[in-house]
C-alpha cells in the first residue's frame, strides 16, 4: 500500500488540492450574483441559476429528463423563453446540449436524492430546480474538471519532469479564470469545454501514432463530435487535427506506403461518418425549436414590428469581423478590467516559454502553436466587453499555454539553478494567490464588470491583508464545523451544504481518479496504443445511444405548440413587457403560474377587473394550490358582486390555509352588507385573532361591540 500511495503520490496531491480549493471557492456564491461582505450565504447561494449561458444550458438538461421535451417556455432562470420562435417555442442557444449530456450522470443522482430527501418529510420539490439538482450537477463540472486537470498531468509528463508538469497543471487551473468557472459558476459549460479540450489532445497525441487503424479514427471521430457539441465556438480548433493529419498522410505518400494511405483515408471516412452524426445534434435541436436546421445561434429580433429574424452562423461571423476594432488588440491582453497578462500573468510567462518549446520539439511544438493560435485570434476580435469574470472563451487555449509555461522552466538556463524547484513552486504559489485574491474580491467588494477591476484588486490586497484578512478563508461556515466552533445544523440545507455536498464531491473525484487508472492500462508504457475490444465495443453502444438514438428521440418526440398555445405565449410575453425591468427580472426565476399571478395583480390594481380574473384563472388552472392566486380570484368576484362565488372562493381558501386572516375578514366584511351579524363575527374575530397588532384589529372590534345581537 505504501509503495501503490508513494508510486501515486502526485496524482493524490492534485486530488487534494483540488478539495481544498472545493471547500474555499464553493461557498462564494454558485449560480448567484455579487454577494456583499455583510451578506454571507455559504453554500445557500448553490440554489440559484444565473439568467445567462447557466440557464441555456441547464435549461436543455432538466426540460429533457423532467419534462421529457426541449420546449423552454417553463424553464426557471432563461431569460429568452418569453421570445417566441415561429414555431411557438421558447428561444434557446442550440449548442448548450453537449454540457447537459455530460451533467445527466449526476443530475439523475441529484434526482435520487431529493426523492429521498421527499420520503423522509422534507419539503423537497423534485422539480429539477431544488437544491440537490443543481447541487450535484454542480459537482459535475467540478469533477470533469479534475479529470481534464489529470489528464492534462499526464500528458505533460511525456515532456517534462514530474515536479513541473505538477507545478503546471496547478497553475493552469487555479492562476486563470477556471476556478470561477467550476466552483462559483459551475453551470457555465467551461470546466466541460477544458475537460474536453484536454481530452481530444491527449487523445489525438496517442492515436495520431496508429492513424492508419480505421477504429482509432472512428472514436476520434465521436470524441471530435462531441467538443463541438459541448461548446460549438470552438469547432475551428479541428483545423489544427486536420492539418496534423494531412501532414501523417503526406509523410506515409512520401515514403510510398500506399496500404498504409488506404488505411488511413479509410479511418477518415469513418471518422466524418461518425463526426457528422454527433455534429449533428444541435442542429436536430434546432430544427424542433426553430424549425431550420441552421438556426443554432438564431437571435430573435425583439425591435417592435420587425419579423422574427434568424442570424445564421455565417451571418454571425460576418458581424463579428465588421465590428474588429484596433483596440482589441490591447483590450485582450492588457486592458484593466480583464486583460489575459493582468488577470494571469500565467498567459505572458506560457507565451515566452512557447519558443523554448518548440526549439526543442519542432513538429509537435509547431502543432500546438498553430492549436493556440485558434482560440487566441477569436477572442482578439471578438473581445467581450460583457459581465463576466475573465476572457473565458480562452479556455481551449488553456492546455496548450501548458507547454510553454513548462517549457519556461525545463529547457531555459533556469534548469541549471541550484534552487529550481523552489523557484518554480514559488512562482506556481504567486500566480496562484493572485487569481485567489481577485476571486475573493469579485464576489465581497469589487462587482465583476468594474472599469478597472484588476488593477483596483490588486491595490486593494493591502487593505484586505491588514482589515479584513477574514476573507481570504470565505467558508466560515465550514470552517467553523472543522474546529468544532459554534457548530450548529440549523435544518436539513445545513446538513447536506456542509456534510453530504462535500463528501460527494469527494466520491466522484475519487471514482473517476480510479477510473482513469483502469482506463491507464490500456496504454503501454512505451506510448503505443492497446485498447482492447471490450472498450471498442462499449464505446461504440454508448455512443451509438447518445449520438444516434437520442437525437431521433428528441426530433420525433418533442410536442408541437398548436396555434391556442403560441398566441398564449405570445400574449403572455406582451404582458410582460409591461412591466419595469427589475419586476421583467424577477419573472425569469418564477413559474409560469405566479407570473400569471402577478399580470393578474397588476391589472386589479388598476382596476381592469376583467383582464385580472382571465390572468388569475390561468394562474390557477396550472397550479391549483397557488392559494394566494385563489384569494386574488375571490376577491375579484367581491368586487363584481358575485357574492356566492366570493364566498365559495374564499372558503377554498382557508380550507388549504386554515390561518388565512384577510379571507376571514372578508368574509366578515360580506356577511355585515348581508346583515348576518353572526356569521359576520365569527369571521372578524378570527381576523382579529390573528392579526390583533393591526390597525384594522381595534376597529373592526368596535364595530362587533355596536352588532345588533348578544355576543357570547
Amino acid at each position: 500500500m505504501s509503495t501503490w500511495i508513494r508510486d501515486n503520490s502526485h496524482y493524490i496531491t492534485l486530488l487534494l488540492v483540488f478539495f481544498l480549493f472545493f471547500l474555499l471557492l464553493t461557498p462564494l456564491g454558485a449560480f448567484s450574483s455579487w454577494i456583499a461582505a455583510s451578506d454571507h450565504t455559504g453554500y445557500y447561494s448553490i440554489t440559484r441559476i444565473d439568467p445567462a449561458d447557466d440557464a441555456r444550458i441547464y435549461a436543455f438538461l432538466r426540460s429533457s429528463v423532467i419534462d421529457g421535451d426541449i420546449d423552454f417556455f417553463n424553464e426557471k432562470g432563461l431569460f429568452s423563453r418569453f421570445n417566441l420562435t415561429p414555431t411557438g417555442n421558447s428561444f434557446n442557444k442550440m449548442y448548450a446540449i453537449g454540457s447537459a449530456l455530460l451533467w445527466l450522470p449526476f443530475f439523475l443522482v441529484g434526482h435520487i436524492i431529493a426523492h429521498v430527501y421527499l420520503s423522509l418529510g422534507y419539503p423537497v420539490i423534485t422539480d429539477g430546480y431544488s437544491f440537490p439538482y443543481l447541487a450535484m450537477t454542480g459537482i459535475g463540472s467540478a469533477t470533469y474538471l479534475f479529470l481534464g486537470i489529470i489528464i492534462l498531468y499526464d500528458f505533460l509528463r511525456n515532456y517534462f519532469s514530474r515536479w513541473v508538469a505538477l507545478v503546471t497543471v496547478n497553475v493552469v487551473w487555479l492562476g486563470t479564470f477556471l476556478p470561477f468557472y467550476a466552483f462559483i459558476r459551475s453551470r457555465m459549460a467551461h470546466a466541460n469545454e477544458f475537460f474536453m479540450t484536454c481530452l481530444l489532445l491527449y487523445a489525438w497525441f496517442y492515436i495520431r501514432k496508429r492513424a492508419d487503424v480505421p477504429v482509432y479514427l472512428f472514436l476520434f471521430g465521436i470524441l471530435a463530435g462531441f467538443f463541438c457539441v459541448v461548446r460549438l465556438n470552438d469547432s475551428p480548433l479541428l483545423i489544427f487535427f486536420a492539418i496534423d493529419f494531412l501532414a501523417i498522410l503526406y509523410s506515409k505518400y512520401k515514403l510510398r506506403e500506399i496500404a498504409a494511405v488506404k488505411r488511413i483515408l479509410k479511418g477518415a471516412a469513418t471518422f466524418a461518418v461518425i463526426f457528422v452524426i454527433v455534429f449533428s445534434i444541435p442542429f436536430v435541436c434546432a430544427k424542433i425549436v426553430w424549425g431550420d436546421h441552421l438556426a443554432i445561434s438564431g437571435i430573435k429580433q425583439t425591435t417592435e414590428g420587425e419579423n422574427d429574424k434568424v442570424i445564421t452562423p455565417l451571418a454571425k461571423l460576418q458581424r463579428i469581423f465588421e465590428k474588429t476594432e484596433k483596440e482589441n488588440l490591447w483590450n485582450f491582453f492588457l486592458s484593466k478590467n480583464k486583460g489575459l497578462f493582468l488577470s494571469s500573468p500565467f498567459w505572458l510567462l506560457a507565451l515566452i516559454g512557447m519558443y523554448f518549446f518548440w526549439r526543442r520539439e519542432k513538429r509537435w511544438g509547431s502543432i500546438v502553436m498553430i492549436g493556440l493560435s485558434f482560440p487566441v485570434i477569436f477572442n482578439i476580435v471578438h473581445t467581450s466587453t460583457g459581465l463576466e469574470y475573465g476572457i473565458r472563451r480562452t479556455t481551449p487555449a488553456l492546455p496548450f499555454l501548458a507547454f510553454g509555461f513548462a517549457a519556461l522552466f525545463e529547457y531555459t538556463r533556469l534548469n541549471q539553478l541550484k534552487w529550481k524547484k523552489t523557484l518554480i513552486g514559488l512562482t506556481g504559489f504567486l500566480l496562484i494567490f493572485w487569481q485567489y485574491l481577485q476571486l475573493i474580491q469579485h464576489k465581497v467588494i469589487l462587482h465583476y464588470n468594474h472599469p478597472t477591476f484588476i488593477t483596483t484588486a490588486l491595490s486593494n490586497v493591502p487593505k484586505i491583508l491588514m482589515e479584513t484578512p477574514e476573507l481570504l478563508l470565505r467558508s466560515s461556515s465550514w470552517m467553523k464545523l472543522i474546529l468544532l466552533k459554534d457548530t450548529q445544523f440549523q435544518d436539513y440545507n445545513d446538513i447536506f451544504f456542509l456534510l453530504i455536498f462535500p463528501a460527494l464531491q469527494l466520491t466522484a473525484i475519487v471514482a473517476v481518479l480510479l477510473l482513469y487508472f483502469w482506463v491507464k492500462i490500456t496504454l503501454n508504457a512505451d506510448g503505443n496504443v492497446n485498447l482492447n475490444n471490450r472498450i471498442i465495443k462499449i464505446t461504440s453502444v454508448v455512443g451509438g445511444i447518445f449520438f444516434v438514438f437520442l437525437p431521433s428521440l428528441l426530433l420525433f418526440t418533442n410536442p408541437k405548440a398548436d396555434a391556442t398555445e403560441i398566441k398564449s405565449r405570445q400574449n403572455l410575453a406582451k404582458e410582460i413587457n409591461k412591466f419595469d425591468l427589475v419586476t421583467r427580472h424577477n419573472m425569469v426565476f418564477a413559474d409560469i403560474d405566479r407570473i400569471y399571478h402577478a399580470i393578474a395583480i397588476s391589472y386589479n390594481n388598476s382596476d381592469q377587473l376583467e383582464k385580472s380574473e382571465k390572468y388569475v384563472n390561468k394562474a390557477i388552472s396550472l397550479k391549483r394550490d397557488n392559494n394566494e392566486a385563489k384569494f386574488l380570484l375571490a376577491t375579484l368576484f367581491h368586487r363584481t358582486g358575485r357574492i356566492p362565488n366570493a364566498i365559495k372562493t374564499y372558503g377554498e381558501v382557508l380550507k388549504m390555509d386554515p390561518n388565512h386572516a384577510l379571507s376571514y375578514k372578508n368574509l366578515g366584511i360580506i356577511y355585515i352588507d348581508r346583515k348576518n351579524y353572526e356569521n359576520a363575527t365569527f369571521y372578524l374575530q378570527k381576523f382579529i385573532a390573528l392579526s390583533p397588532d393591526q390597525e384594522e384589529a381595534a376597529m373592526l372590534k368596535s364595530i362587533i361591540d355596536r352588532f345588533p345581537i348578544k355576543q357570547n
